[in-house]
């Protein structure tokens, strides 16, 4: 994997790639009603879907039974959550709904007239695990890591032997790790400039107790902040982050002769940040529905 490749991948794992899913064929050139994607992802906002969340499949894979399994244990390993497929003929339509019944949810128009549909990968495996139960050898080995739980107790229960990553793996090979693991050192090392300031009179332990105490919280709040989905979590994050941040700086403050000046305008800066990100992910949330709905535009 390239330098390149690598630099994408991480990016992609913060901030997503949500315009990704509009370069694939079957979206590219079609109209289509963003809140049946929402409702067929299971998904809250367009941005949460991205390159690795969508792919296009055809409808030779989804009328295929084999070809099906094979492409449905890749795309779950892989943390696809929705396929997305051109249909062209009310024949195929059929086929499709005789192979995976109740499943397939109309997503919009292609301007060459025919039908884009959507499913929801999880769903399908579900269906296979309950109507389809001695094909259940086609998951043997899968890494259940990004499985969701329901799925991984029904593969044990149907005695289907799989791949069970350690946390500590997991934990590797997710490249917002390394991110975390950068900011909880930060987070705990913040008591040591202390050290070199004569006007503090605490108790270095306790600074450093309460450093390590909020470390994990500011990491995941400072993330949060700028990365999560859900708009009620990036709040949270940020009353999260500055709790967390100020809390070494009262004990300071407390014990101390002076307050670092400097405090106050990082922590402006962090609500003025949060709203910043709220205004972008309201403004994208909102392209991406124009963009989805192209032709209805055009």
């Amino acid at each position: 994997m390239s330098r390149r490749e690598r630099l994408s991948r991480l990016l992609d794992a913060f901030f997503g790639s949500p315009f990704a899913p509009l370069e694939l064929p079957a979206l590219r050139e079609a109209s289509i009603d963003y809140e049946a994607v929402l409702r067929t992802a299971r998904v809250h906002q367009l941005a949460e879907l991205g390159r690795r969340e969508v792919r296009e499949v055809s409808v030779g894979v989804l009328t295929d039974p084999d070809r099906l399994l094979a492409h449905l244990r890749d795309s779950i390993e892989d943390r696809c959550i929705l396929w997305v497929c051109v249909v062209n003929s009310a024949d195929e339509r059929d086929a499709i709904e005789a192979a995976l019944p109740a499943l397939v949810r109309v997503l919009g128009e292609h301007r060459s007239g025919a039908t884009v549909i959507g499913l929801h990968t999880a769903s399908i495996t579900r269906s296979v695990i309950v109507e389809h139960p001695e094909k259940l050898g086609v998951f043997t080995g899968i890494d259940t890591a990004y499985l969701p739980r329901d799925i991984v107790r029904s593969l044990t229960k149907a005695k289907v032997s799989l791949t069970h990553t350690s946390a500590l793996m997991r934990l590797a090979r997710e490249p917002k790790s390394w991110v975390y693991l950068t900011i909880f050192i930060y987070s705990s090392l913040r008591a040591l400039p202390v050290m070199f300031v004569p006007q503090f009179h605490g108790s270095l332990l306790w600074l450093w107790i309460i450093d390590i105490g909020t470390a994990i919280p500011y990491t995941w709040g400072l993330l949060a902040m700028f990365t999560a989905a859900v708009p009620w979590v990036r709040l949270a994050g940020m009353v999260t982050t500055v709790v967390t941040f100020i809390a070494p700086y009262v004990y300071f403050w407390l014990h101390g002769d002076d307050y670092p000046p400097y405090i106050t305008i990082v922590i402006v800066g962090m609500i003025v940040a949060s709203v910043g990100v709220e205004v972008w992910r309201f403004r994208q949330e909102r392209k991406l529905q124009r963009t989805y709905a192209a032709c209805e535009a055009a």
